[in-house]
């Protein structure tokens, strides 16, 4: 997904190219964001969310019922931290959003930033993991 054109010419931004990748079999979406800068600097990338958050480790976690999204940041990729902000609903109620950021670790003129998503059952293990992990059953005939 070509995403320079978002952006303004004082930005400084030659070019922003968003990859995403599903790899079906090992249930895991992985997305980067592959820049160039016209002077060093720092990709900032965004995810966005309501339901609740735990960072451990590198990686985060949102958490939905018994199943939750594991955030993990790609190589020279840092979670940088979780901002709460505070928006108005449909019918004017107040809501607020996580707002988590992932970014490079070092300043550059050129790079990636990179993060994957994948399913997680209550375990804490990839829902491919866990399939991988079911009993297998047969079922055959009565004689």
């Amino acid at each position: 997904i070509y995403l320079t054109s978002c952006y303004p010419a004082e930005a400084l931004c030659r070019n922003l190219v968003r990859r995403v990748r599903w790899n079906k079999a090992a249930g895991r979406i992985q997305v980067a964001d592959d820049f160039e800068f016209d002077e060093p600097g720092v990709l900032e990338t965004f995810l966005i969310c309501e339901a609740p958050i735990e960072q451990r480790g590198r990686d985060v976690f949102i958490q939905d019922g018994s199943l939750s999204l594991r955030i993990s940041p790609g190589e020279g990729a840092i979670y940088a931290g979780n901002e709460i902000c505070a928006y108005r609903g449909k019918r004017g109620e107040e809501r607020s959003i996580n707002r988590l950021k992932i970014l490079r670790s070092s300043p550059g003129r050129s790079g990636s930033v990179a993060f994957s998503i994948s399913l997680q059952d209550g375990k804490d293990e990839s829902m491919a993991e866990s399939r991988q992990r079911a009993p297998q059953i047969t079922v055959s005939e009565a004689p």
